[in-house]
């Protein structure tokens, strides 16, 4: 089966700001870190709206499984995806820096207007 490859990428909470790559049993599921990057390979792609076309900027619904080993997300939604490539490397940077509040829209741009 072939996964939904998703490139650039980083980890955001609820409202795209963001925030480190764990689950949190604890904490309510909106508050729980999505991943916010660029999909290839997605099979919801529609060539009508270009919608999840390759290169689509995408924010996932919550993060409930991380196997950062075997490089794959598993979402609340259902959908898997393989961490292709690295993080974002401002947002490597970020993790290492003190983690202040920064939205995403900051480190990854908006692909369309």
């Amino acid at each position: 089966m072939e996964m939904t490859k998703i490139r650039n990428w980083c980890f955001v909470d609820g409202y795209e700001n963001l925030t480190k790559p764990k689950v949190d049993v604890n904490k309510p599921i909106m508050e729980q870190a999505g991943l916010f990057g660029y999909v290839y390979q997605d099979k919801r792609k529609d060539p009508l709206t270009g919608e999840f076309s390759d290169g689509h900027r995408i924010t996932t619904s919550p993060v409930l499984e991380i196997n950062l080993e075997e490089r794959y997300v598993k979402t609340k939604s259902g959908s898997l995806y393989v961490l292709d490539g690295e993080m974002n490397a401002k947002y490597k940077e970020w993790l290492k820096n003190g983690c202040e509040v920064v939205n995403a829209f900051e480190i990854i741009p908006r692909l369309y207007n």
